[in-house]
């Protein structure tokens, strides 16, 4: 396996990845890291993909809160990711139960959930988004959560490209680690918040700060 931090070569480490498929709307299982695990072959050095590495984009977003006693989450994440450089894309989503308050100020730019501290990320690792299979999956986690509509992520996408990395290395894996999310929530009389992104905000581009292979 290869590692580019911040698309520069370095020695890494080699790729595994055995991630199950997910069906469509359930409760997601986090892992605690990423889907990469070391072993006794001889590291293998290659240089960078021979085409410009483009950026992850985040589309389509839809994270709400849900007062409803009878349901055993009361938070969700959607948003469709896409990488342009396997031109492939998923749907990554996931639910959690958030026992802190929930504030709202019923207009279009502020909801927030805190406690008397500061808010806790929602989902402590990285978990697999819908339809990932190995050798490809799709991948993302809360690096900080202020609130619903203030978010930053981590991306990982693990796909197979034979064209640049030649077998055995040909699964690699791109990673946007720090991308800021910024979205507007509204509040309804059910006591239902929903964030998406504006229009005009679309695509949120995650910049690919490391690949390996």
């Amino acid at each position: 396996m290869h590692f580019f931090n911040s698309l520069s070569l370095v020695l890494g480490l080699a790729l595994t990845a055995t991630a199950a498929q997910v069906p469509a709307h359930t409760s997601l299982q986090p892992s605690t890291q990423p889907s990469l695990r070391t072993n006794n072959k001889q590291l293998h050095v290659v240089s960078k993909a021979s085409r410009p590495i483009q950026d992850f984009l985040l589309t389509d977003f839809y994270v709400a809160s849900f007062n409803d006693p009878h349901i055993s989450f009361d938070r969700t994440i959607n948003f469709v990711f896409t990488d342009p450089n396997s031109n492939t894309s998923t749907i990554c989503s996931s639910f959690w139960t958030q026992s802190n308050t929930t504030t709202a100020t019923g207009n279009s730019t502020t909801n927030s959930t805190t406690n008397s501290t500061s808010p806790a990320i929602p989902i402590g690792g990285y978990v697999n988004c819908y339809g990932s299979s190995s050798p490809e999956t799709f991948e993302f986690k809360f690096n900080t959560f202020n609130n619903l509509a203030s978010f930053q992520l981590g991306l990982i996408h693990f796909w197979s490209d034979p064209v640049d990395f030649p077998p055995p290395f040909d699964v690699v894996g791109y990673f946007a680690t720090s991308v800021d999310v910024s979205l507007q929530c509204n509040m309804n009389s059910a006591g239902l918040a929903a964030c998406t992104l504006p229009a005009s905000q679309s695509p949120i581009h995650g910049v690919i700060d490391a690949l390996t292979n």
